[in-house]
């Protein structure tokens, strides 16, 4: 365990982009917090909730091209865009739950049909995380098995105390940071500052969404809740527009598109989202999921049934930020509660 003094911090960006590092980490956009690449150390803020877009961005962009090709007469040539050399990076400030859907992302991407562009990404990335000393209403990362100063998914987990950071190498990763700035960093006090300055905000988080969780997967296990009455009241207010899905840490779904004119044209990987009307759209002009409650209906199947049996890993990791950027105000735990009652159980 180390400490890291407020200015050291300044000094570790500054050491790392004087290196060609990338960084990213918290910085003000407008009214607004974001993650986004630092060009000193003066972009960071430490002033944030959580920011409004998900790390997972720079991992797995929202769009990169995968394969480009050119042709005349001489034939067709193709080049794939798989990077060797992806920069260094170190994203910086990462929240708790936002590590955590890292964590999540790495099991889907690493599975059985594994995605070198992601992977690679991910292997030249070190996540430093910062636990959470404050929530709003919209967190309730404790509720999907996670919490204010989780490690899960983080390579070093810096906790806020007075004056600095109590320091944490997660990860060989972590400690190959730790050993590579040992001078920026000394002799940590004792675990028990760092357990009191957490202390508080686990507190307040909404723990009781727990069992309601629970309920809700139970009832999503039954094959009567396909065809519930409920999914049409849930989603009533729904537009469609797929903001949940982009700003979640856990949601990867992507399209497959050909761009290009005559002589040339490249392969896309572009963001794609479940709730968008063309989705499951078939070539044949068949759509399974025409109706926006049946959209509805597979994202949360998605979260808290089909993630967690397939990958053994949390599909909703708490993080709140469906709830905040709703343009009608759809809240996921009001959604849970919902189900939970159709299972029989108490709702908190």
């Amino acid at each position: 365990m180390k400490e890291a003094k407020l200015e050291s911090l300044e000094r570790l960006l500054e050491t790392l982009l004087a290196a060609g590092v990338r960084v990213v980490g918290p910085r003000r956009d407008g009214g607004r917090v974001v993650y986004a690449e630092l060009d000193s150390p003066a972009d960071y803020t430490a002033d944030y909730i959580a920011p409004a877009n998900s790390p997972k961005e720079f991992l797995f962009p929202k769009s990169e091209t995968i394969l480009e090709a050119a042709y005349d007469a001489a034939g067709v040539k193709l080049e794939d865009k798989l990077d060797d050399d992806y920069p260094a990076t170190v994203i910086l400030g990462v929240r708790p739950c936002d590590a955590r859907g890292l964590a999540s992302l790495d099991e889907v991407f690493a599975g059985e049909y594994a995605d070198e562009f992601y992977l690679r990404r991910r292997a030249a990335t070190t996540i430093v995380a910062v636990s959470c000393l404050r929530c709003d209403a919209d967190c309730f990362c404790t509720s999907t098995g996670g919490g204010p100063d989780d490690p899960a998914g983080s390579d070093l987990l810096l906790t806020p105390l007075k004056g600095g950071y109590f320091v944490e190498a997660v990860t060989e990763k972590g400690s190959a940071l730790l050993d590579g700035h040992a001078g920026l960093f000394d002799d940590a006090p004792q675990r028990a500052l760092r357990d009191r300055a957490v202390a508080g905000v686990k507190s307040e988080l909404r723990a009781d969404l727990a069992e309601t969780a629970e309920a809700a997967r139970r009832f999503l296990q039954n094959p009567a809740a396909y065809d519930d009455e409920r999914w049409e009241r849930l989603a009533y207010r729904c537009l469609s527009c797929g903001a949940c899905t982009f700003v979640c840490p856990t949601c990867h779904c992507y399209d497959i598109v050909d761009e290009g004119k005559a002589g040339a044209s490249r392969r896309k990987k572009n963001w794609d989202a479940c709730q968008f009307d063309h989705f499951t759209l078939h070539a044949s002009g068949h759509n399974p999921r025409s109706r926006q409650p049946l959209r509805w209906r597979n994202r949360f199947a998605c979260k808290f049934k089909i993630y967690p049996e397939r990958w053994e890993v949390p599909g909703c990791v708490g993080c709140g930020r469906c709830i905040r950027v709703c343009p009608v105000g759809q809240d996921i735990t009001e959604a849970l509660a919902a189900l939970a009652t159709a299972a029989g159980k108490p709702t908190g």
